[in-house]
């Protein structure tokens, strides 16, 4: 699986930051109206969980390029998911500077809990 739920002190849109890495064939993104390359993406967003249903805001979040790649590599997912797993883990790197804005943003209070 290539999500990481870091939970957060429930609010009214929020029980989760969720990190998520995945691969987008790229092209006009019609939120922003920008051309995007095609590759492996790294998305932060948060998301409410509650009574099995699951909710978010769309555009909310942010989104940033880790590698571009011509075809999907599903074992450079695997890898690329397990190094931003780590670089949460010691929280470093850029997708903790993405998981920090995001918490700042939105006031949210991050749960000293092992990642799900």
């Amino acid at each position: 699986m290539s999500k990481i739920r870091l939970p957060v002190q429930e609010t009214e849109n929020a029980t989760h930051v969720e990190i998520d890495v995945d691969y987008s064939k790229g092209g006009t993104n019609w939120y922003s109206g920008r051309e995007e390359a095609r590759g492996f993406y790294v998305h932060v967003s948060s998301l409410a969980i509650r009574g099995g249903m699951t909710s978010f805001v769309i555009g909310n979040g942010y989104k940033r390029l880790l590698e571009t790649a011509p075809r999907l590599n599903r074992k450079r997912l695997e890898r690329l998911t397990e190094e931003v797993r780590l670089r949460i883990e010691v929280r470093a790197g850029a997708e903790w500077d993405m998981v920090r804005t995001l918490i700042a943003k939105e006031k949210l209070v991050l749960l000293d809990v092992v990642p799900v």
